[in-house]
């Protein structure tokens, strides 16, 4: 038992340092795709920017096929435990529902901001900065979520939720919010930064939270893993098409309302969660209390011996 806690140990310390590196690869990705897209567009245009595109994404194809290393050395070992054997708790649930949301917010600014910000007469170059304002913030605030261990993982991902539910809220802004500004730079700014602060308590803490979990089913990494990257693929998917379709049907303004009472649905289906948790732990405790209470302890030290 205790070779195979240090395996776990040192595998759990590689798979870090490899997340860590994914992360800074993602961090790159964010802040600089938007403007360096947008100053390409701006200067050679829309051909031209997918062709040099495509040109550097053969480097890493090419490139993987001599450094990835081979699966067929991997021998499975017998506690790995398959993803859908998760399922079955709830929480892995909203583990993979952070993500999603997080993702599907990016998705559908990728396809109505620029249409929402053509008013302004920003240049392409103009809109990819302002998409760098929820990149730059998620870039700066996952490490340091990334460090809080306190209050732990499940209180910091419905923080991301409301997060995501008020900046999308604002970002309209909601026809609700009659009160709040048409055409302002600074709140839909305020508005991306919001999303980006929710995605940052999102993605970061679910990792932890779904492992908590689950961890006494056996080896659940790549379970979780799998489960994870189905969840940033099914945003990826959602969110431009749900983004596009309902701005085309009832306009941006509805459309980020109708996103931000998702994910209020999303913060009700927390609370529904932790409050049945709660309920059940109270029971446990009460039912632990009344055997205590019918079979006392008895010591060795009051035993009367004949």
């Amino acid at each position: 038992e205790g070779r195979k806690e240090i395996r776990g140990w040192r595998r759990e310390t590689r798979e870090e340092k490899e997340n860590r590196k994914e992360r800074k690869l993602k961090y790159g990705r964010l802040m600089t795709g938007p403007p360096l897209g947008g100053l390409l567009f701006q200067f050679f245009g829309f051909e031209t920017t997918f062709f040099i595109n495509a040109g550097l994404l053969i480097v890493p194809i090419v490139l993987s096929f001599f450094w990835l290393p081979s699966t067929n050395s991997m021998k499975p070992e017998e506690d790995v435990v398959h993803a859908s054997n998760l399922l079955t708790c709830k929480w892995v649930w909203i583990g993979m529902l952070a993500p999603t949301l997080a993702c599907a917010s990016w998705g559908l600014l990728d396809t109505t901001l620029e249409l929402h910000l053509a008013p302004f007469g920003l240049n392409p170059f103009h809109i990819g900065l302002m998409l760098l304002i929820p990149a730059a913030t998620y870039l700066i605030f996952s490490p340091i979520v990334g460090l809080f261990e306190f209050p732990g993982p499940k209180p910091l991902v419905l923080l991301g939720f409301l997060f995501l539910c008020v900046g999308t809220l604002l970002l309209g802004p909601s026809p609700f919010l009659f009160f709040l500004p048409r055409g302002s730079l600074v709140l839909d700014s305020i508005s991306l930064l919001l999303i980006g602060l929710g995605s940052a308590f999102t993605i970061v803490p679910c990792l932890e939270m779904v492992t908590e979990e689950v961890s006494s089913k056996g080896d659940v990494t790549d379970a979780i893993s799998g489960l994870l990257s189905s969840a940033v693929a099914l945003g990826n998917t959602v969110g431009p098409f749900l983004g596009s379709s309902l701005t085309g049907a009832v306009g941006f303004e509805w459309c980020t309302s109708i996103f931000s009472a998702i994910t209020g649905a999303a913060i009700i289906l927390y609370f529904i969660m932790s409050m049945n948790d709660l309920y059940i732990f109270s029971r446990e405790n009460k039912s632990e209390k009344e055997d205590d209470d019918f079979f006392p302890d008895i010591s060795t030290d009051a035993m009367v011996l004949p």
